[in-house]
């Protein structure tokens, strides 16, 4: 963490903690186990000498970093000047999130600023707003890659590789849905939960965090010189949290990183705005995903067989809607616009026909995050300590365990 170690045996409930070089720890009764060490290699100097710079850059006050990393101000100021402080790395860990850096880059000389890539105008704002939660996703993702390393868990995200925007971008939006369900060997069905595929399928976590830019509802965040990936999904308590989910698979899966660190933007509403091609073909690969031509004509038939009549009744349009919906577990705004671009419902209908209409009553089991779930897994097959899941959650000996990791 904070550059070359040692390792020290200790009881279940030691916590590392930063003191001078050369300084000791006590041992603790109780069945040992082994866990990092840093201290007699952590230059204080040089580390708070980082802190200061990085929260000075942020324009952080001590206080605010305080306050958000539960430690005590006059312990911040300490560790800046580089005096003796009692501090676990779990505490350092979350100063630097607090301050919005790496832990690892308080080791390293000052970089310049990611660079930000937009695809969505409109929000000024949001990085210094919500730049914790994205940095904390991809942290997340790193946390979950490595111990699906010692797993031994693969995915099928290599399987497909990221593509340039086609020249109509809704057709290959369509085309990359085909090919996502071929992988997932399901072309025609419903498919249950889109986070878990894309979770468990794809190795990417889908973190649950209502975002301060309240337009936005969703985003997607690539690492381009790792590969890493994290959807942060803000618009969670509505039925079209299952769209937004599928519609931020397309750009994980097939969205080629320009800079370091881009940004993929979801606004609330912009469905109707001029979007990009890139926002055109996610989309559409969202509406085959969730409600694919083969399954449409295998539960109606094909729309050819549906007279002018039928097409533009408004009754029997309500009632296809309702139907589909309830098949394949989808909200009845994007039913009405797949069954108007199949031609199942004429286009004069697809403004309002699908109001007052409710959605499928299918929700998906409640799960713990995705890296609890890879924690829980590492501890049940030993392949880590206790002390090191409270690591990888940036809590001290002291700090209880979640639920899913007590046991």
């Amino acid at each position: 963490m904070f550059g070359p170690h040692r390792t020290r045996r200790s009881g279940p409930n030691w916590s590392p903690l930063l003191r001078p070089a050369g300084a000791t720890l006590p041992r603790e009764s109780g069945r040992s186990q082994l866990v990092s060490w840093y201290p007699s290699q952590v230059d204080l100097g040089r580390l708070g000498e980082r802190i200061r710079e990085e929260r000075t850059a942020a324009k952080l006050a001590s206080s605010v970093v305080a306050s958000r990393a539960r430690v005590t101000e006059d312990d911040l100021l300490a560790l800046e000047a580089g005096r003796p402080v009692t501090l676990s790395t779990a505490a350092v860990a979350r100063i630097a999130r607090a301050i919005g850096v790496a832990t690892a880059d308080l080791a390293r000389e000052r970089a310049g600023s990611p660079s930000l890539f937009f695809l969505q105008p409109g929000v000024p704002d949001f990085f210094d707003a919500d730049r914790d939660v994205v940095v904390g996703a991809l942290r997340a993702a790193d946390s979950i890659a490595e111990l699906d390393r010692l797993l031994g868990r693969t995915y099928q995200r290599g399987e497909l590789d990221p593509v340039d925007v086609g020249a109509v971008p809704f057709e290959q939006g369509y085309e990359l849905a085909r090919r996502v369900r071929g992988v997932l060997g399901a072309p025609s069905e419903p498919l249950g939960s889109v986070v878990e595929i894309v979770e468990d399928v794809f190795g990417v976590p889908v973190v649950r965090m209502p975002l301060k830019a309240r337009r936005v509802v969703a985003l997607t965040a690539k690492d381009s010189s790792t590969g890493l990936a994290a959807v942060v999904l803000s618009d969670f308590g509505t039925e079209n949290a299952r769209v937004t989910v599928a519609h931020e698979l397309a750009h994980v899966l097939f969205d080629k990183p320009e800079k370091p660190i881009d940004y993929w933007i979801d606004l609330e509403n912009d469905q109707a705005a001029d979007t990009t091609k890139i926002e055109q073909r996610a989309r559409a690969f969202a509406a085959e995903l969730l409600i694919p031509r083969r399954g449409l004509v295998d539960l109606l038939g094909p729309s050819t067989q549906r007279s002018a009549s039928q097409r533009t009744s408004r009754t029997e349009a309500r009632e296809l809607v309702q139907k589909v919906c309830s098949h394949f577990r989808t909200p009845p705004e994007l039913t009405t616009n797949r069954l108007v671009d199949d031609v199942y419902i004429d286009q004069g209908l697809r403004a309002d026909v699908w109001k007052g209409l409710s959605g499928s009553s299918w929700h998906p089991k409640p799960r713990p995050p995705m890296l609890h779930r890879r924690l829980a897994d590492a501890l049940r097959a030993g392949l880590i300590t206790r002390m090191r899941a409270r690591e990888y959650l940036e809590l001290s000996a002291w700090d209880d365990l979640p639920a899913e990791l007590a046991s």
